[in-house]
């Protein structure tokens, strides 16, 4: 999954051109089928530089999750991905 994020991810120009780095958190449900919803920023940059959007975007194109198991039966679980944009 990192190695996917890793090539997905393009470092936003405004970011770049201001020389900023940081980690933005994304939090996301997998549900009992393996599907994903529910994409939010739960701890961000400025939102003016871009990064916030790029990792929501490219954590939206992550697939083939599995749903977690209780007791032998299917679950749906959230999920909260890092983001590190480094120059």
């Amino acid at each position: 999954m990192f190695k996917f994020i890793a090539q997905n991810v393009v470092y936003p120009s405004e970011a770049v051109d201001a020389n900023i780095s940081g980690r933005v958190y994304i939090t996301f449900m997998v549900e009992i089928d393996g599907t994903t919803n529910g994409f939010e920023v739960y701890r961000g940059l400025n939102p003016s530089y871009g990064m916030n959007d790029e990792a929501l975007r490219v954590a939206k194109l992550l697939t083939g999750f599995q749903p977690a198991m209780e007791n032998g039966t299917p679950v749906q679980y959230k999920i909260t991905l890092p983001f590190n944009f480094c120059l």
